[in-house]
């Protein structure tokens, strides 16, 4: 198959002479297939646009049989290990290491975090034992047998475009629009129109629920399998390997969560469902529970299927990388937290979420009454104030601003898995380009105060590859998950210039 980001071909099992039977879908999506010349013979194949990293699933028709193939692309940025790496500290130890940071600093955050190499690996077995197996209450192994054949359903109401000798029941908003496109009409009357069908579903909140708690332990059941060592720790190796294989098989049998969407909050909602269906509610109850005995746990729904949405995950990394380090590198200054929308308590356990309002995530006080802002996705519109853009509106990722009685300073960082210039197809060795680099001189050029003063004092790029400086404010920094010392080293050094007396 092709690599991260390479076009490519998929032949298909199928001679030329059937090339107008043939119907495609990759992930859901109609692909028409073509003929091409393959070493001098033709061949009936799909066209392979170039795609990130994930789980792609292709399906045939032909004959009135179909085909069904699954495929993963692997990262071609960041190694497995890296990957892993970054899974690990978005999953266990940048939340809690934020939420201390955040604490040491002076925020209110409604508990004392535990350190990650504090929580044994004793306590961590124990804990996904009593997700798998139960203790007192059924485990997700028992629920998702029970379920396999009687989960939740509703009735849905569903639109389907169908020709109109077809339609039972035309949706009368949906008879506007076929009326109105010229295409779709024939001698006056429309040849096809938006059809109401009733179906069961079973993309409930309930099954996102379920679906949520079975991947977040399987993922943990694996990464703690992967540090186990098998001569010191054989017994418990083997007890977590059990588990992981007993949950693998039974999520196979609940083939109904393959329909269900992603868990788009905490689980903190009770319905009914959940209250009355003993299996819900022990998948209710238990999730809060293996959610609540870890001290502090990202709200991202991204995690779920963490191998499909990496380059959001890494930007993500990146962020908290550098929250991480803010917070630590001004509270070393003086500096205090007198304000944060980071870490928040529920019922279901202390999160961590980015919120990315254009609002500050974080900020801080100094001794001389300086403050310090921390704003994930910021937005610079044309003649905003007291910041704003010159030209077009600008919105970096990450913005830290200084404001005083003189006025503000900015550093800006924009953590890229891909680079803009990749983005737009140039071809190139995955350093930056002069579009990656333009990018950052906009940032500093645009971004002035309501005197037409320049207010950014550095822009970077935070990237998977090697350190490029381009003059003394604009630069990329190599950020690569398991070797973040150099990108940790030099956020430190940008922030101690920004924070400082000096």
């Amino acid at each position: 198959m092709p690599r991260e980001w390479q076009q490519g071909l998929v032949i298909l099992p199928a001679g030329v002479d059937q090339l107008t039977e043939i119907s495609a879908r990759v992930n859901g999506r109609h692909v028409a297939p073509q003929v091409q010349l393959l070493s001098g013979e033709p061949q009936v194949v799909l066209a392979w646009d170039r795609a990130g990293p994930g789980w792609y699933h292709i399906e045939l028709g032909l004959g009135g049989e179909s085909i069904e193939r699954r495929f993963r692309i692997e990262p071609a940025k960041i190694s497995g290990a890296a990957f892993e790496s970054m899974l690990m500290d978005l999953e266990e130890r940048l939340p809690v290491t934020i939420a201390i940071a955040l604490k040491d600093a002076g925020a209110r955050i409604g508990l004392d975090p535990v350190p990650p190499e504090d929580q044994t690996l004793a306590t961590e077995v124990a804990r996904l034992r009593r997700a798998v197996h139960g203790s007192g209450k059924p485990g997700l192994v028992e629920v998702l047998k029970r379920l396999s054949n009687d989960p939740h359903r509703l009735l849905s109401n569903v639109g389907e475009w169908v020709r109109s000798r077809d339609s039972r029941r035309p949706d009368p908003a949906g008879l506007v629009q076929a009326v109105w496109s010229p295409s779709n009409l024939e001698d006056g009357r429309p040849k096809r129109v938006l059809d109401r069908r009733v179906v069961h579903t079973v993309d409930l909140y309930e099954n996102r629920l379920l679906k949520a708690f079975a991947t977040e332990v399987e993922r943990r059941l694996r990464r703690v399998s992967a540090v186990l060592d098998e001569t010191a720790q054989g017994e418990v190796k083997a007890e977590v390997d059990q588990m992981l294989m007993s949950m693998s098989l039974v999520r196979r049998l609940a083939s109904f969560l393959d329909e269900v969407g992603l868990l788009r909050s905490s689980p903190s909602r009770a319905t009914m469902v959940l209250m009355k269906r003993m299996e819900y509610r022990a998948v209710y109850e238990g999730f809060i529970e293996f959610r609540r005995n870890r001290s502090v746990h990202l709200e991202e729904p991204a995690m779920e299927e963490p191998l499909n949405n990496l380059p959001y995950l890494y930007q993500l990394w990146c962020t908290l990388v550098v929250i991480d380090e803010v917070v630590a590198t001004a509270a070393g200054q003086g500096w205090s937290v007198v304000g944060q929308r980071l870490v928040s308590p529920s019922r279901a356990g202390t999160y961590l979420d980015v919120l990315k309002d254009g609002r500050p995530a974080v900020t801080m006080k100094s001794a001389s009454g300086r403050r310090l802002r921390l704003i994930p996705e910021r937005s610079f519109a044309r003649s905003g104030s007291p910041l704003g853009s010159v030209s077009f509106t600008q919105r970096p990722d990450i913005s830290i601003e200084v404001t005083d009685s003189e006025g503000t300073r900015v550093l800006l960082l924009d953590p890229k898995y891909k680079l803009v210039s990749e983005d737009e197809g140039e071809p190139g060795d995955g350093t930056p380009k002069k579009t990656d680099v333009d990018k950052m001189h906009a940032y500093r050029d645009a971004i002035r105060d309501v005197g037409g003063r320049h207010a950014v004092e550095h822009a970077a790029t935070l990237y998977p590859g090697k350190s490029v400086a381009y003059g003394a404010d604009v630069s990329a920094i190599h950020s690569y998950p398991g070797e973040e010392s150099e990108m940790r080293k030099r956020v430190r050094k940008l922030v101690e210039d920004l924070v400082g007396d000096g």
